[in-house]
This record gives C-alpha cells, structure tokens and sequence, in this order.
C-alpha cells in the first residue's frame, strides 16, 4: 500500500501542533498575569527594621479588589518598632495617621496609604508576644 499523501501528514503536525501551541501560549499568558499582580503588589518592598522577618505573605486576588497581608516578627520593643515605622513609612512612600511612638501600647493600629495612590488604603497592627513586636499589615489595592 502506498504511503499517505504528503498533505495529510502535514495536516496532523500542523493541527497538533497548533493546538499544542495555542495551549502553551495561554498558559503562560496566565503565568505572567499572575506574577505581574503578584510583583506588582505595594508590599514586595514594605519596609522592615533591621533583625525583622516576614512569616507570612498571603495574596487574595479579586475582580475588583487585591488584598495582601503581611506579618512581621520584630524583636525589638514596641515603642522603638512604631518609631521606626513613623520614619520609614514616610520616607519610602506610605503615609500614616499621626500617632506618637512614646505612647505605644499593644493593639495600636495605623491606617496607611500609599503616597501616588491614597485611594488604597491598609492598616498595620502592633501587637507585642513576649519579647517581640507582631506586626500585621492588610493592604487592598
């Protein structure tokens, strides 16, 4: 039996491989979707005091609305940890509602918003366990 024509062949590489291709593509459109929100999140450089750590970063995309929320575990005292925030939260773009670091208790909360964008607001909460300062801040964006 004589081998199938040519045109039909190429007709299952095409087809097959279109197919194959259209899927990659989609999913790496996805991808970078998904990275470019994620990396374009307010929080990737949210300040943190010197012998700080972040414990947990959690990302919840919406239709109309991102929210992230970030913990932080800081050694340090509160009151020397809010003075920190009232300085570094300034000078890296964020404003805040006044508060004064000699008058910090545990449960302090701040609004927050980013200086290009006001209209997308968070709040940190200081909260001292033990010897060091938790600090959680919820961003929506």
């Amino acid at each position: 039996m004589p081998p199938a024509p040519v045109n039909r062949r190429r007709w299952w590489i095409w087809g097959c491989g279109g197919c194959a291709a259209l899927a990659l593509l989609a999913i790496a459109v996805i991808v970078f979707v998904f990275i470019r929100i994620f990396t374009g999140s307010p929080l990737r450089h949210f300040p943190t005091e010197a012998g700080a750590a972040t414990t947990h970063d959690h990302f919840q995309a919406g239709s109309n609305l991102n929210t992230e929320t970030l913990l932080i575990v800081d050694p340090h005292a509160l009151a020397q940890v809010e003075a920190y925030y009232e300085q570094a939260l300034h000078r890296n773009g964020w404003t805040t509602d006044t508060h004064d670091p000699s008058q910090a208790s545990s449960g302090d909360t701040w609004r927050i918003a980013r200086t290009d964008s006001p209209s997308q607001t968070g709040s940190i909460t200081f909260t001292t366990v033990g010897t060091n300062t938790d600090i959680a801040v919820t961003y929506n964006y």
